[in-house]
């Protein structure tokens, strides 16, 4: 009848609250429009978004395209590099005018990994210490190369999820408490394979805050990266009382925001993760934006070019890297372009590319990703119907009115049945 219903809260929250203790509601934003003008609506959004939401460094939108280098894709992770790799593919990069301004280390580079006991680097997360076998500096080094060469860094941290023997830990300081996990006295406690770090607790929050920060400033990374692999509901219960429903996670979600901006307050620039794209709430893209949007499709080229179709819609600064088979020819032309972002990541097989590699071709390409953000933050427009299919074309547009300029990106699909299309610009 003309009528649209909304409701929106936590899931569940019915406690009192302790001395000291404050609760908070979701944060809900909707924008009001007339009509049924998909464009108008996608740019009122933005518009608010950009001006009233999105994260600021310095008082400032981002501005600047990254493009990104990284190894994940040939190192597992981390779990193979060592400080002189990582080094290497920074100048095999620079070296071929790919213009990189962010090295990026994912995974795996801490103690425990790659040591004998096939612990992989997604199983043995909680302790957040360098392995200095493999990084004697504890990334200095890295970052001492990279920053020497206008190069930034970035480093990957989970910090909610613990997953080492909980019985190992100790009470004077150097590692986590038992009592600091949101588990913490249920039943299974000692024998359970991971946990969740309760950052609603104070100290737990600054012993993380802590850690992260005399790891980043001892090696001077520039950027924060943070995954969030678990489900965090059946762990909130279980930190819950009878009488204290949902408190866990409300306390749980303001000391996450607390920690972001003591990071922020500490001058690093933040990636959220979270599994790829599993925490975009308004609050969290206040202090961060995602630079690695989905941990599925990295190949999927025209699943990649429709998800950024729809991103665009909502928010306009995010990621994806150019693919997940480094060094088996997936770096064409189409395939880089349908990855380009205002962050892109380039993953590619650096250190043995054995001419597999066509540098002429990326470092053009690199230059080319570049020139495409000035427009990111103007209007933008969906020229053709979205669409993953095989057969289909898929198009979109990004134009600045006042001075009457912009572009369009136009993807012909592998197998589409006419060989043109005409495009009707918007804005013009």
């Amino acid at each position: 009848d003309g009528k649209t219903t909304y409701s929106g809260r936590q899931q569940t929250f019915n406690s009192y609250l302790k001395p000291g203790e404050t609760a908070r509601t979701p944060l809900t934003a909707m924008i009001l429009y007339d009509g049924r003008d998909t464009d108008r609506a996608t740019n009122l959004w933005r518009n608010w978004f950009i001006d009233c939401n999105m994260y600021k460094n310095d008082g400032e939108n981002p501005t600047e395209p990254f493009v990104a280098g990284v190894t994940s894709a040939v190192y597992n992770e981390m779990e193979n590099a060592t400080e002189a790799n990582q080094i290497a593919c920074i100048e095999k990069y620079l070296q071929n005018n790919v213009q990189i301004n962010v090295w990026w280390m994912d995974a795996g580079w801490y103690i425990g990994v790659n040591d004998g006991n096939n612990r992989s680097s997604w199983a043995h997360v909680g302790n957040w210490a360098p392995d200095e076998n493999r990084f004697p500096t504890k990334f200095k080094a890295i970052s001492d190369y990279a920053n020497e060469r206008n190069v930034d860094t970035l480093l990957w941290f989970e910090p909610e999820r613990f997953a080492l023997n909980v019985n190992d830990l100790k009470d004077d300081g150097s590692t986590l408490k038992k009592e600091w996990m949101t588990d913490y006295g249920a039943f299974g406690f000692e024998s359970a394979a991971q946990h969740m770090v309760n950052l609603g607790n104070d100290e737990a929050r600054e012993w993380v805050t802590n850690r992260v920060i005399s790891i980043l400033k001892a090696a001077n990374f520039d950027l924060y990266r943070e995954d969030f692999n678990i489900m965090p509901a059946e762990y909130w219960v279980l930190g819950d009382t009878e009488n204290r429903k949902g408190i866990t996670e409300n306390l749980s979600v303001q000391g996450h925001y607390k920690f972001w901006d003591d990071l922020i307050d500490a001058g690093y620039f933040i990636d959220c993760c979270a599994s790829g794209g599993n925490r975009n709430d308004l609050q969290s893209l206040r202090r961060a934006v995602f630079l690695h949007p989905t941990d599925a499709l990295y190949s999927a080229w025209n699943a990649k070019q429709g998800g950024a179709m729809v991103m665009y819609r909502w928010l306009p600064y995010f990621g994806a890297n150019t693919s997940g088979a480094a060094g088996t020819g997936a770096e064409g032309k189409y395939n880089l372009r349908s990855s380009f972002r205002p962050w892109t990541e380039f993953i590619y097989n650096v250190p043995t590319d054995n001419g597999s590699v066509d540098w002429n071709q990326i470092a053009s390409l690199s230059k080319e990703v570049k020139g495409l953000q000035d427009f990111i933050y103007d209007e933008y427009y969906e020229l053709t119907e979205w669409s993953i299919g095989t057969t289909d074309w898929l198009s979109y547009e990004f134009f600045n009115s006042e001075q009457n300029k912009g572009y369009a990106i136009v993807y012909a699909r592998e197998r589409a049945d006419f060989t043109t299309k005409s495009v009707r610009f918007k804005g013009l």
